[in-house]
């Protein structure tokens, strides 16, 4: 595997989910965060970096840490 293609697919990744806020736009506040990429952008680089995950950690879907109860 090509690690610094790896690499930078898992750092677009982070990007991708790096929490930001809203916008202002016309007066209006909405608090809250939200990915700083597109739902479509994250979901595509989620599973190019789960394909690298699989390769690199294949029982990594099985060593990850639960948060009490949740998946």
């Amino acid at each position: 595997m090509d690690t610094e293609w790896a690499v930078s697919e898992i750092d677009n990744f982070l990007a991708l989910t790096k929490q930001v806020g809203y916008p202002r736009t016309g007066g209006v506040v909405v608090v809250g965060t939200r990915n700083a990429g597109s739902e479509d952008d994250v979901t595509a680089a989620a599973q190019v970096v789960e394909k690298i995950f699989d390769r690199v950690l294949p029982n990594w879907r099985a060593t990850v840490p639960t948060r009490q109860g949740k998946r």
